[in-house]
């Protein structure tokens, strides 16, 4: 018949076991290393909904740390949910052509019930989607987890802090539910990949988002990106989210954001022993400019 599992909590009658159900196989090893003593056991919460009850339980795991030989970057936006690359080859692409067309559905059907001014069915829609973009936050950050497991890589992703005041967007686009980036939630991702990685002994390294989209990851060049293609002055040519996940993962490091009237001038001070004309500042040797130092 397979293992049985039971919860006991005291009520003012005493206490009581109660059999519980596992919601998924995941969950499988972590109770049994509960059971075992291998995990230790936190605080448990019982809640009521819908007419179900359900125990969370929180837990204490010891996680080895994995010494990462490969880094991968992730470039997340709105067309694409995610692209994750290394330095060079192939990467793996999350469409979000379903998500901006539950999102529109989401919105009109919104708009549908203020008009009717059922606001209790209202509540009930708004929970709908945020439960429905939380289950793509889970899939998609698992799915990079996984491919960061195979490439035994550290995921690296941009900074994007404050992008909603920075990117600018048109009231047409704004106005669009599934265009709009302040109702894009970036963070939900990110978060949900850190704790993964580390679940898996992996680390989320972030990093300034100057430039990343701007430089061509194969000469350094800065180029030009129209929608999903970008092109550079050496004439090469690149998915234009792929190019900005290899950029990411290749990314040296400066610990600021930069200035761009100041790149500028350093790029210009630059000569061919020093940088390169027109090079993204991770491209450059910092000897000449002084920046970075």
């Amino acid at each position: 018949m397979g293992t049985t599992y039971s919860v006991s909590f005291p009520t003012v009658k005493g206490t009581k076991r109660v059999p519980i159900e596992v919601a998924s196989k995941h969950w499988q090893p972590v109770l049994e290393g509960i059971v075992g003593g291998t995990i230790e056991r936190g605080s448990a919460k019982i809640i009521k909904h819908r007419n179900k009850w359900y125990v969370y339980v929180s837990i204490t795991e010891e996680v080895p740390e994995v010494i990462a030989t490969n880094r991968i970057g992730c470039d997340r936006g709105q067309n694409n949910l995610a692209v994750v690359a290394p330095k060079k080859g192939f990467g793996k692409f999350f469409s979000g052509k379903e998500v901006m067309h539950r999102r529109r559905y989401f919105q009109k059907r919104r708009r549908q019930l203020q008009e009717a001014k059922k606001f209790r069915a209202l509540k009930k829609w708004n929970k709908k989607e945020r439960r429905w973009m939380d289950a793509v936050a889970h899939t998609v950050s698992r799915r990079i987890v996984r491919f960061a497991e195979f490439s035994n890589a550290e995921v690296v992703v941009e900074d994007l802090e404050g992008c909603r005041k920075t990117m600018k967007q048109s009231k047409k686009q704004r106005a669009d539910f599934a265009q709009s980036r302040h109702s894009w939630s970036f963070y939900s991702l990110e978060m949900k990949l850190d704790y993964k990685l580390a679940m898996s002994g992996l680390k989320l390294v972030k990093r300034p988002a100057p430039y990343t989209s701007k430089s061509c990851s194969t000469c350094g060049t800065l180029g030009i990106r129209e929608r999903h293609h970008f092109n550079c002055s050496h004439g090469h040519y690149h998915n234009a989210d792929l190019n900005a996940a290899r950029n990411i993962a290749q990314w040296d490091g400066f610990a600021c954001s930069l200035n761009l009237k100041r790149d500028t001038a350093a790029m210009a001070m630059s000569d061919s022993e020093n940088g390169l004309l027109g090079a993204a500042p991770n491209w450059m040797k910092t000897q000449s400019t002084g920046i970075g130092e």
